[in-house]
């Protein structure tokens, strides 16, 4: 093969890979749930060879590993520290003043007491060089390093997010509130989805394309759809506020670098995007702007006009401190050292980077903050912020939690501590009147226990209770004021009730041992609550089907299983791993997921248990997707609606759920 040729390959493997829905990492990590804190993350490798099929191999092995990995960086944007104008002779604080960057706060008020500010860029680019040589060492592999593209151009600006206002066409449901949400962990805290509905109209989001449809009952239309400026760009999901939305969005970049005669770098980028549309005149929605920050999209909350967005950032390491690329970009500025922290545990060569967005600003990023920490999860109160990590070290697993408090955008780092264990998922945590309560699943020679923490606001141990349901791990947990269960699975599901109404002391109230487990806990109505999860043969250990359980609480001492619901030979649920799958309101007594092949409606009902008021078959119709957590359920009214890939259908539920009415997409 001549040279041409061969550089012809290697520039065609550096190019952006489509991802299959179902190896997505925003659909991988609902699947792999049980052991995935104790897996190192891969750092991206360095390759360099004299014989360019060595370096081919090397790229081909890069690439698989990259769509195998759940939670890695994928590939993003440009931008050199030069190339958008900011350059040591320029200095910061022109560059602020050109683009808007937010302004720095006093070093110490921004948390440099409780994490470490990074001192110098030496001491980064020293740190994550260790560090990353560490992990090299570890994977048998040097690291795949590059240089950073240049910096794309300045934000378009059609026009300013219009106000809110209320419609002449608004629906008596859209006035009435009867419409149903994305399904929230915080109450306050809103979370973005693929599916939306303000009562009038629904928003549903598939690949990278919004359509609007006006939903008048069985009256379906299509009104608009919205495509990203960027056609290579991927929406994973959206915010929806009266006349605002906002789409969240991922690009990749890739570029081949010789470095040296017969030795060549990968770059392989990634960058997040948060776009505002104006949607007062639904026919014609109207970008009003767009912030971006680098590193791979991980998920976002939104508390008011502010929209907080959490990205990994993966620096570029290689020999020299000059010739590395280890601040990363937001908003077309580079981060300042006093934004960037270093935990003294840090062990990971990447970044944790959060940026917030006034919505009706949507152009200007508020504040942001960077730390050299990778965070797989994250829990987010009405106050706070809690990044969640796990490792494993000298046969144990450890979850550590960075907490950064937040308020009208500004984002301060609170607080760093770890516990013992690894959680199960975020339910596993949950504030209250200043204390972080925790569940964990603890290994100890050899053998599952579960321990409850209580922490302070410094993230100090306050009040425990540790080795419970030894042989047993966490499968959920919700909590409720002082009032927490959650639930461990060996071969029965032990229910766990414990008192926090002392933080110093916490004590379990009672132990309700049932069949099989419950994955997901949602509190429905007074005095009860819901369990979605497997019903399980606790002789044999084999699973049996999805299992909808119905707890009396009304005593947490004395829990009680009243009724349940099996599914029989069935064991594909989305909303099990993804909760905003799960379309519940308790209030109107409805709730629905997708199992298998069917869509499921359920109400309760005191003396005749779970009623199942819907099952639609989604086999072989080609405007639903079966699998990927693809179909949603929602309801207008007595409009009760699926959306699907291609399409919507409409069912009148004060007549059975009768179908009567259906929108297909072209």
């Amino acid at each position: 093969m001549d040279e041409k040729k061969m550089l012809e390959r290697i520039k065609k493997s550096a190019e952006p890979i489509d991802v299959p829905e179902s190896l997505k990492p925003e659909f991988m990590e609902d699947i792999l749930k049980e052991k995935e804190q104790k897996r190192r993350k891969i750092p991206l490798y360095r390759a360099g060879a004299a014989a360019a099929a060595a370096l081919i191999a090397l790229v081909a092995l890069w690439q698989i590993n990259h769509i195998g990995m759940q939670q890695e960086d994928r590939p993003q944007m440009e931008g050199s520290t030069e190339a958008a104008g900011y350059t040591e002779a320029a200095g910061l604080e022109e560059y602020v003043k050109e683009t808007g960057a937010p302004e720095k706060t006093d070093a110490a008020a921004d948390g440099a007491g409780v994490i470490p500010h990074v001192s110098s860029e030496e001491e980064l680019y020293l740190a994550l060089a260790d560090m990353n040589q560490a992990m090299s060492r570890d994977m048998g592999y040097g690291a795949l390093t590059g240089d950073m593209m240049k910096e794309e151009g300045a934000v378009p600006m059609d026009s300013a997010p219009a106000e809110d206002a209320e419609s002449s066409m608004e629906s008596t449901a859209a006035n009435n509130g009867d419409y149903s949400q994305t399904n929230l962990q915080e109450v306050g805290v809103d979370e973005g989805d693929i599916v939306k509905t303000d009562g009038n109209y629904i928003y549903a989001l598939y690949g990278s394309t919004v359509r609007i449809i006006k939903a008048e009952g069985e009256n379906l239309e299509k009104i608009s759809e919205i495509s990203l400026p960027e056609r290579d760009e991927e929406v994973h999901e959206m915010y929806l506020d009266g006349n605002v939305l906002n789409l969240i969005a991922t690009g990749n970049e890739a570029s081949i670098d010789e470095q040296e005669e017969d030795v060549y770098f990968i770059d392989r980028k990634s960058y997040t995007r948060v776009y505002t549309y104006d949607i007062h005149e639904k026919e014609t929605p109207k970008l009003s702007g767009y912030t971006e920050q680098e590193g791979y999209y991980k998920t976002s909350r939104k508390n008011g006009d502010m929209l907080y967005v959490f990205t990994e950032y993966t620096p570029i390491i290689k020999d020299t401190q000059e010739s590395s690329t280890i601040m990363p970009r937001v908003s077309g500025g580079v981060m300042p050292l006093e934004d960037i922290y270093l935990p003294e545990y840090a062990d990971q060569a990447g970044y944790l980077v959060i940026a917030s967005v006034d919505v009706k600003q949507p152009e200007k990023v508020v504040d942001h903050k960077a730390i050299v920490s990778a965070a797989d999860r994250f829990y987010v109160s009405t106050e706070n912020i809690y990044g969640i990590s796990s490792h494993y070290e000298n046969g144990r697993d450890y979850t550590q939690i960075l907490k950064f408090s937040y308020r009208d955008g500004k984002i301060k780092p609170a607080a760093a501590g770890d516990i013992r264990g690894y959680l199960n998922d975020t339910f596993s945590m949950n504030e209250h009147e200043g204390y972080l309560r925790v569940v964990a699943t603890d290994w100890n020679n050899d053998e599952e226990l579960t321990n409850l923490y209580v922490l302070d606001e410094n993230l100090d141990v306050y009040g425990k209770i540790e080795n419970l349901a030894p042989g047993e791990s966490i499968r959920s947990a919700r909590f409720l004021g002082d009032i927490g269960y959650f639930v461990t699975f060996r071969d029965t599901d032990p229910l766990f009730s414990v008192d926090l109404s002392s933080p110093k002391e916490p004590k379990i109230l009672g132990e309700l041992k049932v069949t099989g487990f419950s994955a997901y806990l949602h509190f429905y109505g007074e005095n009860k609550l819901l369990g979605i999860g497997n019903e399980v043969d606790p002789e044999t250990g084999e699973y049996k089907g999805i299992k909808v359980s119905m707890f009396d609480i009304s005593d947490p001492s004395d829990v009680k299983e009243i009724d349940k619901y099996v599914l029989k030979d069935n064991y594909h649920c989305p909303g099990i791993y993804n909760y905003k799958a799960i379309m519940i309101n308790p209030e109107k007594n409805i709730f629905g997921f997708e199992c298998e092949e069917n869509y499921l409606v359920f109400s309760y009902d005191g003396e005749k248990g779970f009623v199942n008021e819907f099952l639609y078959e989604l086999k072989d119709k080609e405007e639903f997707e079966v699998y990927g957590n693809g179909t949603r359920g929602l309801y207008i009214g007595q409009t009760f609606y699926l959306s699907g890939s291609n399409g919507i259908e409409a069912f009148d539920m004060e007549r059975g759920f009768e179908k009567t009415g259906g929108l297909t997409y072209e």
